[in-house]
């Protein structure tokens, strides 16, 4: 498979396919979050349905459905209980999401200030996306 990222959106699936090594760690951070999801109630990550290590390519379940946040935030519906559960949500991630050592990439030195990740860059790398439970409705935080 190639190494290049390459993304198919089809009405159910999402396809995603790139080095084998990145891929194997994106599918397990898909995983955990997912899991972590689950148990706190706060988030929901597409599942993994189909996951071919050797050729770095994966199959994700489509979320439909969801408002992007950022379309919440134009609007100006963003209020106190959202921001909390967002804040939540973020802290669960942070706080469970644990990889195999040898999954872990380091960030290049740029990204590091001080000895610890940027609050921006420990956020976009926390997952690929997540659905956050805002009232009766779910929104889509994709981390950029």
């Amino acid at each position: 498979m190639s190494e290049k990222p390459h993304i198919q959106i089809s009405a159910e699936t999402v396809v995603k396919s790139g080095a084998p090594s990145l891929m194997r760690v994106e599918v397990e951070k898909t995983r955990r979050a997912g899991r972590i999801g689950k148990t706190s109630g706060l988030f929901r990550v597409p599942e993994v349905i189909d996951y071919d290590e050797a050729r770095g390519v994966a199959v994700f379940e489509r979320i439909t459905g969801i408002q992007p946040l950022r379309l919440v935030l134009c609007r100006g519906e963003l209020d106190s209980i959202l921001v909390g559960r967002i804040g939540a949500a973020l802290a669960a991630v942070h706080r469970e999401l644990t990889l195999p050592s040898e999954m872990i990439v380091p960030l290049p030195p740029e990204f590091v200030a001080g000895g610890g990740v940027s609050f921006f860059m420990a956020i976009r790398a926390s997952t690929t996306c997540i659905r956050i439970r805002a009232k009766r409705r779910w929104l889509l935080w994709t981390g950029r």
